[in-house]
């Protein structure tokens, strides 16, 4: 996983007439967003929370294709931060039993547990990041 504070991104939340902070572009959710709807497989995830309500504690969850299984748990609360960044890249894990990038591939949901945020949803195509290839390959 990767955790970035780098704040340069957040500015589209309040700024979707720029070409590069579109409606188009993001994926949002309240003051939660991803910077796409579609990823290649080994691609960076970009979530932002920007100016989350005082009462905002809760769990980001990431839910496998299919809602299999969860990937991973991430907690906010917003009385100890109301914006953050956060990258992250599925990847293969023989100790979560991620064998192959077929089961990273399909359609992914983003649930803000503890709130009533919509879930996110994106899609992981099957075709792989060029400067990725050599991570995904079968390790189970």
């Amino acid at each position: 996983f990767f955790f970035s504070s780098r704040r340069r991104h957040t500015r589209c939340l309040s700024d979707w007439s720029s070409d590069v902070c579109s409606s188009d572009h993001w994926n949002k959710s309240g003051p939660f967003a991803i910077n796409k709807k579609q990823y290649k497989i080994g691609e960076n995830i970009f979530l932002i929370a920007e100016g989350l309500a005082p009462i905002d504690k809760g769990e980001i969850v990431f839910i496998f294709p299919n809602a299999t299984r969860v990937y991973f748990s991430l907690p906010f609360d917003s009385e100890q931060k109301s914006s953050f960044n956060y990258y992250f890249r599925p990847m293969l894990s023989k100790a979560k039993h991620i064998c192959d990038t077929g089961e990273l591939i399909g359609d992914w949901t983003i649930v803000f547990k503890g709130t009533n945020y919509e879930p996110l949803r994106f899609k992981i195509i099957n075709e792989t990041d060029p400067t990725q290839i050599g991570s995904f390959q079968k390790i189970c």
